[in-house]
Formats: structure tokens, C-alpha cells, sequence
């Protein structure tokens, strides 16, 4: 009840009135002032209602007027955000599209954030763009340009990257799928020992040497209850999978502290958004890379990638320029797209 009565008498930003006043073309009454009696004579009471009817013609006037410049202002803004969008999106440019598919789904959390690239083959004059893959075929499908961004490439990789211009609008950053030839160099005793300040080891690793990165062969079944992510680091760091409570704080803290870098990846919102300080909420990208500047170690999740599987690397230096990056490496899989496990071995 009390929120309902904070909205009723706030004053709305289009209105400029309170829905109070305009329904009933009177000051609202605080539950305080209800209870104390008060004498009033008949005459105050017809004062009051004709005072009351010359109000709400007034007020529903100004109500009125300030909708109508409220919307008119708002149609503007969305007129010049789609104008400025499609002046950055240009016919023959390489670009990336939003994949709305996964904003309205809780599993897939590993499929990609942004599709493509794909080619602008033409642009309406109301901002709507037909696309064509890279290999010259027509998408069916037609797109706003408010859902796409200029692509931008990396070398031997495949990124979406976030555009270092002033425009933060056009930022975007997703995971990098690893070029061939790489090696398979995972944790071990002494990795764990340069963490055993912050956490308290209950297993020493004694994994394979360094190989090929191939498919993996070997993994650590892990728990399955929304904390999947961060028991695998508490696997990688302790050898238990029960500090995942303890690990979890650790890189929540960590986003905290680095709040400047995680919004301008991510988004203004994402931290109180997220919920990620309460256990059982599932990590996203967001979290892989934040733990990996935090153990400065790069992380490597085996996982869908278009029509295959691939492995897709998380730099630790993507969120922290100076970070001194280990030359191990903490490897996963999410084969299922909505479960982590730990990968110890490779074919």
C-alpha cells in the first residue's frame, strides 16, 4: 500500500502532475492527517467542491498540454537516435547483428550476443537494412539498423569488439574464438600456490603436460545448480568444488571495484541487474572474463560456435590493460550451453 500511495501522489515526468491531483483535483491526504479529527461545517464542504471543479477543468488542461510536448519530445528522440544509427551503418559496410533470440531465453547462456558479420546490401529510407552473408547470399529476414553495429576485425580472429571512440553506443565485446595450433596448458600445483593467500588449497593438481589444444578428454564433473561456473574455479584453485561461495564473492568484489570497466563492456546497468552476489545465479560472460584479469589468467571454454564446437578463448588482459598474464590457463566446457564442467585432460 505504501508503494502505491508514493506513486499516486509523485509527480510523473510527462504529466507534471500527480495521478492524485488529476483524479481527484485535490491534495492527497497523509495517513497521519486521516486520523485527526478535524471540524468542518457545510459550507467549507461546498467551498471545497467548487473549488475542487474549477481545479480539475485547470488541471486537466496543463495534463493535456504537457502529454502532448512530452510525447512530441520523445518522438524526437527516437527519430534522431534511429537517424544517427543509420548514418553510422552505410550499404557494402560489414556489420553484426543483435541476437535477439537470446535476450528472451535463460539457457544458451554461451551462444553468441552478436551474429555475423554480414554485408548491408541495402537500407530503406525508414532504416531498415537487408543483409547477405559473406559468401553472397540474401538473408529472408530484414533488420532495423538499430539492431546492428559496424563489425570490426581482429587478426586471426573472428571478434565483436568494443569501438574505443568517444560513441560508447557502439560498444560490444564477446569472447575470441582461438586461432589453430594452440597448446593445452592448464593449471597446476604451483598456479595454485600463487593464489593460496585468498584461498585455501585442499588438493594439489597433478595434471598432463603441455599438448595440442584438441577436444576435450578428461573432465571434472561439476554440481549442477546454478553455480557450476564458479565451483569450476573453486576446483581450479582448491581442488574442491565447495569454495564456490568464497569464489564467487571474490569476483563480484573484483566487478565492483572495476566498476568503470565492467559498464563500459557490459552495459550501465549490468551490475545491479545481474544479481550476481546472490548464489545460484548463473555467470555470463561478464564473469569469465572478469576472473580471468582477477587471476590474471586467460579461460578457455570449449563450447558451440555456429554449426560446431570450438574453443573460445577469454583473455585476461581484455578488462585490464596491465595485467601480467600467467602462461597457464583454466579450461572448460559447456557442451550443453547451460553447464560448465572442468576439462583436465584433451584428446
Amino acid at each position: 500500500m505504501k508503494y502505491f500511495f508514493s506513486y499516486r501522489v509523485g509527480i510523473q515526468k510527462s504529466s507534471k502532475q500527480s495521478p492524485f491531483d488529476v483524479m481527484f483535483a485535490r491534495p492527497s491526504v497523509l495517513e497521519f492527517d486521516s486520523r485527526v479529527k478535524l471540524s468542518v461545517t457545510e459550507q467549507d464542504i461546498e467551498n471545497t467542491v467548487k473549488e475542487m471543479q474549477c481545479l480539475r477543468d485547470d488541471i486537466e488542461s496543463k495534463v493535456k498540454s504537457n502529454v502532448k510536448m512530452a510525447q512530441h519530445d520523445q518522438v524526437t528522440r527516437s527519430r534522431n537516435r534511429n537517424l544517427t544509427n543509420q548514418s553510422r551503418i552505410r550499404v557494402g559496410q560489414k556489420v553484426i547483428r543483435y541476437n535477439v533470440r537470446k535476450a528472451s531465453r535463460k539457457g544458451s547462456k554461451m551462444e553468441k550476443r552478436w551474429m555475423g558479420p554480414y554485408i548491408v546490401e541495402d537500407i530503406t529510407p525508414k532504416g531498415v537494412a537487408t543483409l547477405k552473408s559473406l559468401d553472397d547470399r540474401t538473408l529472408k529476414v530484414k533488420y532495423n539498423v538499430k539492431q546492428l553495429k559496424v563489425f570490426k576485425a581482429r587478426s586471426d580472429v573472428h571478434v565483436e569488439e568494443r569501438n574505443k571512440t568517444e560513441d560508447m553506443d557502439d560498444c560490444v565485446i564477446e569472447h575470441v574464438e582461438v586461432a589453430p595450433k594452440q597448446h593445452f596448458n592448464t593449471v597446476d600445483a604451483e598456479w595454485q600456490k600463487a593464489h593460496k593467500d585468498d584461498f585455501k588449497i585442499r588438493k594439489f593438481h597433478k595434471f598432463s603436460e603441455k599438448k595440442r589444444l584438441t577436444k576435450p578428454k578428461a573432465v571434472e564433473n561439476i554440481k549442477g545448480d546454478g553455480n557450476c561456473y564458479f565451483r569450476c574455479l573453486s576446483f581450479a584453485l582448491t581442488g574442491s568444488q565447495n569454495v564456490h561461495e568464497r569464489v564467487r564473492d571474490v569476483v563480484v568484489t573484483f566487478m565492483t571495484e572495476h566498476t568503470e570497466r565492467i559498464e563500459k563492456h557490459f552495459g550501465d546497468t549490468y551490475l545491479n541487474d545481474s544479481n550476481m552476489d546472490k548464489s545460484g545465479t548463473w555467470a555470463t560472460e561478464a564473469e569469465i572474463l572478469a576472473s580471468a584479469a582477477y587471476l590474471n589468467t586467460d579461460i578457455y571454454v570449449y563450447a558451440k560456435s555456429g554449426k560446431s564446437y570450438k574453443w573460445l578463448k577469454y583473455p585476461a588482459d581484455m578488462l585490464s590493460d596491465k595485467a601480467i598474464v600467467t602462461d597457464k590457463s583454466v579450461y572448460l566446457a559447456n557442451i550443453s550451453g547451460s553447464h560448465f564442467d572442468f576439462v583436465k585432460d584433451v584428446v
